[in-house]
C-alpha cells in the first residue's frame, strides 16, 4: 500500500443500553462520578457510582451503575448525605 492511497474500511462497536441523565445529577463520591438514588418507598437517599460513556454541558450518559425507572435527585446533589429524607416532585407527599 502507498502512501496516500485511499482505504475502505469499517468498524463495528457494540454499546450496550445506556441511560441519559441532566449533568446536574452528576455529583463525585470518593473521587469517582456517582448520582443519588432516590428510595421511593422510604423517601431517603443513597449514593451509587457510575461508569460515565460521555458527557457534555447538558447531560451525562451513564453506561454502567443505574436501571432503567430508577428515580436520581437532579437538583441539589451537592447538600444531600446518605439516609437523608428527600420529596419526589410531583408525588403526593
Amino acid at each position: 500500500m502507498r502512501l496516500g492511497a485511499t482505504v475502505n474500511g469499517r468498524v463495528e462497536t457494540s454499546s450496550g443500553p445506556v441511560i441519559d441523565i441532566p449533568a446536574t445529577a452528576l455529583t463525585r463520591i470518593n473521587q469517582q462520578p456517582a448520582v443519588w438514588i432516590v428510595d421511593p418507598s422510604a423517601k431517603t437517599v443513597s449514593a451509587r457510582n457510575v461508569d460515565i460513556l460521555r458527557f457534555d454541558q447538558a447531560q451525562v450518559i451513564v453506561s454502567q451503575g443505574l436501571d432503567a425507572g430508577e428515580i436520581i435527585v437532579t437538583a441539589g446533589v451537592q447538600a444531600l448525605h446518605p439516609g437523608q429524607k428527600v420529596r419526589v416532585l410531583g408525588s403526593e407527599s
